[in-house]
């Protein structure tokens, strides 16, 4: 069962899960980072960039919406994904117009790393959101 943290008086502490959700999306470990959890909010952002890294390293495409192709439901779900990304999407997109390779031989693994980038950033928006709320994760047993 799912319990607040309290603080020091008894009362429970509660941070606002907006404001948690939307600082994780803008920022990956922004949202654990406005709750309190440095350390875990450095790792996440970490390990996110390092995908990111590796996926343009690797030429891989970054999912955008464009007016003349259709919108299947796989693009689309492809595009949320990278939407998911927050502020980075729209560097890569819009600032830097980041586009891939096609042609490259790691083009198929870059894409597969900034897909993982941004799924990755989805859970960090609902972990932050879970944790904003006061749920906890269940510790494991002692031996």
């Amino acid at each position: 069962m799912a319990r607040r943290e309290t603080t020091a008086g008894g009362s429970p502490r509660s941070k606002n899960p907006w404001i948690a959700a939307v600082s994780a999306w803008l920022i990956p470990g922004g949202g654990h980072l406005y709750l309190g959890h440095r350390r875990r909010a450095i790792g996440f952002f970490l390990i996110f960039l390092a995908c990111l890294w590796l996926g343009c390293e690797l030429d891989g495409r970054l999912a955008t919406w464009a007016s003349s192709q259709p919108l299947s439901p796989l693009s689309l779900l492809g595009l949320v994904d990278s939407l998911a990304m927050g502020v980075t999407y729209f560097l890569l997109a819009k600032v830097i117009h980041y586009q891939g390779l096609t042609t490259s031989p790691g083009f198929e693994y870059g894409t597969t790393f900034l897909v993982t980038a941004g799924l990755m950033n989805v859970l960090l928006i609902l972990d932050a959101w879970d944790l904003a709320h006061g749920r906890v994760r269940a510790q494991p047993a002692e031996k």
